[in-house]
């Protein structure tokens, strides 16, 4: 699932709402407002519906996910909403090997911090391993996110 994110190349609109925290233009975006039926956007000259998975699959340059950027910025709100729409992006690392875990830590937000503990403990109800991963994920510098 890692080289999948790998791959797919962020939304620029998407990007630019997530790193100003912009949660009702992000929600817009996604299609999370109350109802998504009908809503499609162009990417790359093809039409994703905001609800197929790889529309929140993208990455940076440098390989930071949405939840990357939204725990970098400590938009709590924003880091929920991604995460319950695509929990898969708690594990992934950028390129530098830090998870969303760490650019929180990195950046001091102990409330960020905690969400995504939140967010890793609620995945180990499901498959231990994932928790652990997160948990024990190292970055180049071997700093551990927890």
């Amino acid at each position: 699932m890692i080289e999948s994110h790998q791959r797919i190349l962020m939304d620029t609109e998407l990007l630019t709402a997530a790193r100003e925290g912009d949660e009702s233009r992000f929600a817009h975006i996604l299609g999370l407002e109350e109802d998504t039926s009908e809503i499609i956007i162009n990417i790359d000259n093809r039409c994703i519906a905001r609800d197929e998975p790889d529309f929140l699959l993208g990455v940076t340059y440098t390989g930071n996910s949405l939840l990357h950027q939204a725990a970098s910025s400590n938009f709590l709100g924003l880091a929920e909403k991604i995460w319950r729409r695509e929990t898969s992006l708690l594990v992934p690392c950028n390129k530098v090997l830090e998870s969303p875990l760490h650019c929180a830590a990195e950046n001091g937000n102990h409330k960020m911090i905690s969400l995504l503990l939140s967010f890793a403990y609620e995945m180990g109800d499901k498959d231990i391993m994932v928790m652990e991963e997160v948990l024990r994920a190292q970055n180049k510098d071997w700093d551990c996110s927890t």
